[in-house]
């Protein structure tokens, strides 16, 4: 379910009118946060939420303040929240996620800018959800384990060979929470996880670090195209190219959810991420994987951005994803299958793109 909470019954039918022609039939809508409020205060109506559209102005409780009301309740702070704001100067925005909002939509609103905002945050939770649930299970497991521990303790030679095998439980277990089922790359949460090590590393060394974000172009045409088996495939063969140039060299590579993958690479200089990010980009369309409904080519292509930082204290790595992942858009917006640069402009051209080019 998607709530919705606009005080203008015209905008409120416009962004309903959007949600429907995407196929999001399931909405609540609301002319204030305080009516928000009730509803969620019901017990049985918060678990069946998914995503909440708020404006920023509204009668009685803003749209920020509700974020910061729904992001201190343990039962509301998974909600994604994207405000709708007419003021995106940059310190509005600010506090709006140091509230907890989200992402936030300017107005104006487009059906395009709308829905793939609210895919992405759907997406989002759908795998923090899935992340949680496994987490869950792994506890358990790690009960149950325990538990026959204490049982089979009574014969020496029984609790040898049960401690041996939970040792492999275990590892298994460590392994599962650290690497992506499906590509065999690290997942989201050992990716934080190493990001987060190599961040407070480069902040003591005062080095760089640079971050390459990548995506599928036309990933959910080829899944309607090919069938989510294909999809997988194509998902596996795409990591698989990653790992293979990674072999031997630096760099932390790991599917970010979805068909985004993230690179992370300590001690590089804006240039080299840029010249690996073409080699990747080269790398992958080179899979020759057709693509008869790409946006952009016959075959499958991804698009990058890159970013680069020397960490300074009281920021985090978020900061340089964050770069990475607006370069990666703006990536999109000029064509896909190429690579952007965050904020200063990177003299290397494609053209000029070697592999001579050291990495270091």
């Amino acid at each position: 379910m998607i709530l919705l909470i606009e005080d203008s019954n015209v905008q409120r039918i416009k962004l309903r009118q959007c949600l429907h022609e995407a196929r999001y039939d399931d909405i609540c809508e609301f002319s204030s946060a305080e009516a928000l409020l009730a509803y969620l205060a019901i017990e049985e109506n918060a678990p069946l939420v998914e995503l909440i559209l708020i404006d920023h102005h509204l009668p009685g409780l803003s749209g920020m303040e509700t974020a910061r009301h729904l992001k201190l309740d343990p039962k509301f702070k998974d909600i994604p929240v994207i405000m709708l704001t007419a003021s995106a100067d940059p310190a509005t925005l600010e506090q709006a996620f140091e509230a907890g909002v989200n992402d936030y939509l300017s107005k104006p609103v487009t059906r395009i800018e709308l829905v793939a905002r609210m895919r992405s945050m759907l997406k989002l939770k759908q795998e923090t959800d899935a992340r949680k649930l496994r987490e869950r299970q792994l506890r358990q497991n790690t009960l149950k384990l325990k538990q026959m521990n204490a049982v089979l303790s009574k014969k020496e030679q029984q609790l040898l060979k049960l401690t041996k095998d939970l040792r492999k439980l275990s590892e298994t277990f460590k392994l599962q929470s650290q690497q992506d089922g499906l590509t065999g790359l690290a997942n989201r949460r050992y990716f934080d996880y190493t990001v987060a090590g190599l961040w407070a590393k480069a902040l003591q060394t005062k080095t760089p670090l640079s971050m390459i974000v990548l995506d599928i172009d036309g990933f959910k045409a080829y899944n309607d195209s090919y069938g989510h088996a294909q999809g997988d495939q194509c998902l596996t063969k795409v990591a698989q190219a990653l790992k293979d140039y990674f072999t031997g060299k630096k760099g932390f590579v790991a599917r970010y959810g979805g068909e985004e993958f993230v690179i992370c690479l300590p001690t590089t200089r804006p240039e080299t991420a840029y010249q690996i990010a073409n080699k990747l980009r080269a790398s992958i369309e080179n899979l020759g994987i057709p693509h008869e409904n790409s946006p952009c080519h016959k075959v499958v292509t991804a698009s990058f951005g890159t970013a680069h930082l020397v960490p300074q204290a009281g920021e985090s790595y978020e900061k340089l994803f964050q770069e990475a992942d607006s370069a990666l858009y703006l990536a999109k917006e000029r064509g896909r299958n190429r690579v952007e640069h965050f904020g200063t402009q990177i003299l290397v051209s494609q053209a000029s793109v070697s592999a001579n080019y050291s990495e270091t």
